[in-house]
């Protein structure tokens, strides 16, 4: 079993991240067949819904020695798990919050450890490569807390499974 992920820079050996410390990361890839999302605890109990084949898209923006990223994550999911009766698009909502809670405790953290695990600073690299060593000279890991900007999360329930009813219903 896969308890987290080792960090390279350079060839060494940089960090360790607890897999419960990468949720975030499963929203960046666009190969993940089915995922299971357990909406938190502020949303009525008892809700999971099975997540498919996420979209994952960063734009960057370079302002100086700032580089801030904006991520838009699209998803669309079966309801797997619902013991009240919820409308769809509150449960959407409330799947968006999740997902995005998740995607900035990841980054949040692994940028307390210096690592990227959403390759960010790889975007930088390929796309605009003279900003990229501009900002790595003096300082080689440029993220900090503020590199994420906007994180918009499209949620799309397609199915309520085996529930009847509440699909088409309006809070």
């Amino acid at each position: 079993m896969i308890s987290g992920a080792y960090f390279f820079e350079n060839e060494r050996l940089n960090t360790w991240m607890p897999l419960y410390e990468l949720k975030g990361i499963r929203w960046t890839n666009h190969e993940l067949e089915k995922t299971p999302l357990r909406i938190p605890s502020k949303a009525p109990a008892g809700i999971v819904i099975m997540m498919t084949h996420p979209r994952f898209k960063v734009k960057p923006h370079i302002k100086g020695n700032t580089v801030t990223f904006d991520i838009h994550v699209k998803v669309e999911g079966t309801i797997y798990e619902q013991f009240d009766d919820i409308p769809t698009s509150t449960l959407e909502r409330h799947a968006a919050e999740a997902i995005e809670a998740e995607l900035r405790k990841t980054l949040a953290k692994s940028v307390a450890l210096k690592c990227d695990p959403y390759q960010l600073r790889e975007i930088i690299y390929r796309d605009f490569p003279a900003d990229f060593h501009r900002l790595t000279k003096n300082k080689p890991f440029f993220l900090d807390k503020n590199s994420l900007g906007s994180v918009k999360v499209e949620v799309k329930v397609t199915s309520t499974g085996k529930m009847k009813g509440g699909f088409n219903r309006k809070p």
